[in-house]
């Protein structure tokens, strides 16, 4: 009678473990499944997603780039709306791909490169203000361009790469409301050429 105690008690005492086991092992493959993917930006694993997703929808018909012409009282001339059209695309594109790269070595901060001829269309932005990659994650409305015929650059900053008066980190703060003031997208840089 005690050895038949004895294997009852091992026997289930062996159907726990392995039900324990079992359960273990279940649970883990189905956590697996729930984990939202995360990205890998630089050396620390967090939620980093390429910006071109949230850009795609601003590439310009010309029917758009052609109605904001007409609110800035320009006239179209032959070539003038593919122009604007291309250079709109290709800055689009140059920043989205400057985030995925700077996204792959792990930068954090990034500044704007605006030319001159610009710098009165966008007052608010500077070459010494930075702006983070959590930033752009959470604004996108912060990725340039910002209006036709922009050639403003996003680059990344690095912290080397600063002025030793004291002028060379300043950050892209929101206003009172909350909002980040970027350039009007309603404003037009006029091509010299046309």
């Amino acid at each position: 009678m005690f050895t038949a105690l004895v294997s009852l008690a091992l026997f289930l005492l062996l159907v726990l473990a392995l039900s324990a086991a079992y359960a273990v092992v279940f649970r883990k493959k189905e956590d697996e499944k729930t984990v939202p993917q995360i990205h890998a930006s630089g050396s620390f694993s967090i939620v980093r997603q390429s910006p071109r997703a949230t850009q795609t929808e601003r590439f310009l018909s010309e029917d758009v780039i052609r109605s904001i012409l007409l609110k800035a009282q320009i006239t179209d001339k032959p070539g003038l709306i593919p122009a604007y059209q291309k250079l709109w695309e290709e800055q689009l594109e140059f920043n989205i791909a400057s985030i995925e790269e700077g996204d792959r070595q792990g930068v954090q901060t990034y500044q704007y490169s605006i030319p001159p001829s610009e710098a009165t269309l966008c007052p608010q932005l500077s070459h010494e203000i930075y702006v983070t990659r959590e930033q752009l994650q959470n604004f996108p409305h912060l990725i340039p361009p910002f209006y036709l015929g922009s050639s403003i650059k996003l680059l990344p900053k690095y912290p080397w790469d600063t002025k030793l008066n004291g002028q060379g980190w300043k950050p892209l703060l929101p206003d009172n409301h909350g909002k980040y003031l970027t350039p009007s997208f309603t404003q037009v840089h006029k091509f010299s050429d046309f």
